[in-house]
């Protein structure tokens, strides 16, 4: 990462999940359109990371009555390749 990049490395992170303020986006967006590939990369990096990290939860049922406990839905498969 180069030398005073931290901010943009956390706003990178930040806004990967969809959560900078109108401010923020508006700075972070045109940082990306300055032509930064090392937070393009890293923006990119993080969305695939996010999107294994969804698919990597097991979903959880809600308990009907109290004092039950949760139950489980089984693993999901894994994503498949297409070619």
């Amino acid at each position: 990462m180069a030398i005073g990049h931290e901010h943009w490395h956390e706003q990178g992170e930040i806004y990967a999940l969809g959560a900078l303020d109108e401010q923020e986006l508006k700075e972070f967006e045109a940082h990306l359109a300055s032509g930064c590939a090392i937070c393009e990369a890293y923006v990119r990096e993080t969305r695939e990371a996010l999107l294994l990290l969804h698919r990597s939860i097991t979903p959880m049922i809600s308990c009907d009555r109290p004092g039950s406990r949760p139950q489980y839905l089984p693993p999901l498969p894994p994503p498949t390749c297409r070619a």
